[in-house]
């Protein structure tokens, strides 16, 4: 995989991708309570803050796991619920890409 084409891909269609699944998402959180990223690396995450998102809803786990690879949602998402970051009610993002090929989203309520 070539990480700074998958971020340069990214900045390219990011914008109309969010857009895309959730209005108003590629200028803030609108009304999101929590996004759980994909976390391929720790530039990626700091991009995230290009759509004017606070660091405080980016929940990380990377400091510490290190690349877990797509598993890196689900373990995020659990540590951020365990660690009473995520609560019942709140609306949450989950986004990433596969090996520089797929982009893809998902807004729930926990």
């Amino acid at each position: 995989m070539d990480g700074p084409a998958v971020l340069r891909m990214v900045r390219e269609i990011g914008d109309d991708f969010l857009e895309e699944l959730y209005p108003g998402l590629s200028r803030g959180l609108v009304d999101i309570d929590a996004v759980v990223p994909h976390q391929a690396s720790k530039v990626g995450l700091l991009m995230l803050t290009h759509f004017g998102w606070p660091q405080e809803k980016i929940m990380h786990t990377l400091e510490w796991l290190g690349n877990c690879v797509a598993a890196s949602i689900p373990i995020t998402f659990y540590d951020a619920v365990r660690g009473d970051r995520i609560h019942r009610g709140d609306k949450v993002l989950m986004a990433g890409t596969g090996a520089g090929l797929y982009i893809g989203g998902l807004v729930f309520t926990y």
